[in-house]
């Protein structure tokens, strides 16, 4: 709704964060959901990383942050700046608190779809 995104507009906060910096840590508590304005990131899951795949990398438009946020569960990857970069941080009452009561948009559903399917195929419902 339009008082939801004014809502989330008026908590916005901008985070700089410089090559090198870890953003999320795989395991630790879901707290908010981050836009990313510029630069890259890597995504690192110990699954993953011990059986050799690789998770896509995040960059300029793309978010995350949201499935530890919709699955009140820990975060499920670690996610770490490849270059100097300016994040969006949306407090994760706040985002939560938009989509409660509505349908999640479609570009979300699918987003989680695919992150838990790289990260997570058992937490996929049957």
């Amino acid at each position: 709704s339009p008082s939801a995104l004014e809502r989330i507009a008026r908590s916005v906060s901008v985070e700089r964060c410089s090559a090198g910096a870890v953003v999320l840590t795989e395991g630790a508590v879901s707290d908010d959901l981050y836009v990313v304005d510029a630069g890259e990131l890597a995504v690192h899951h110990r699954a993953l990383v011990a059986g050799g795949g690789t998770i896509p990398s995040l960059g300029p438009d793309d978010w995350f942050g949201e499935l530890g946020l919709i699955r009140r569960s820990p975060r499920t990857a670690t996610v770490t700046a490849t270059t100097d970069v300016v994040l969006w941080r949306i407090p994760g009452d706040v985002f939560l608190d938009a989509l409660a009561g509505r349908a999640r948009p479609a570009a979300l559903d699918r987003t989680i779809g695919i992150r838990l399917a790289r990260t997570h195929p058992d937490l996929l419902p049957g």
